[in-house]
């Protein structure tokens, strides 16, 4: 497989896993019908963010998963800001306990984002180690079957 051609198969690969990890992105929006741990993991976002107090109290996720989410939705805050939608940095987290949509579906999209990429790790991975055809075998599986 050409070189230029191979760059493109990664590309759709990494778009179509993308998308598989968007759809439904805003399941369980409006209220409070999160996963398992997302209220409280998102809650302890919230805390640091606004407080400006690193410690996530919630202990049971690597605190770098907690200090990478407020990084991320600080950039979505800021995105929004510019184009209008949201008002103040505090408004903005706050308003993950009045309506949960947007703040969530921006946390959402950096899970998203990084599942997908996933997809391309692995198969560079196994690219390396084995050959181009059992790689790409295995990207197709990842994609599939592993929906984050």
């Amino acid at each position: 497989m050409a070189i230029k051609s191979e760059k493109w198969l990664i590309w759709l690969i990494f778009l179509l896993a993308f998308l598989i990890r968007v759809w439904g992105i805003t399941f369980g929006t409006p209220g409070y019908n999160l996963g398992c741990d997302e209220f409280r993991v998102m809650n302890s976002v919230v805390k640091i963010a606004v407080t400006k107090n690193p410690d996530p109290i919630f202990l049971n996720y690597p605190s770098f998963w907690f200090y990478m989410q407020v990084l991320w939705l600080s950039l979505c805050w800021l995105f929004g800001r510019v184009a209008g939608i949201f008002g103040s940095y505090n408004e903005f987290f706050m308003s993950f306990y009045v309506d949960t949509t947007n703040f969530l579906v921006c946390a959402r999209l950096l899970v998203a984002l990084l599942g997908a990429l996933t997809v391309v790790f692995v198969y560079k991975a196994v690219r390396n180690v084995l050959n181009r055809n059992i790689a790409f075998l295995v990207r197709l599986l990842l994609r599939s079957l592993l929906r984050m």
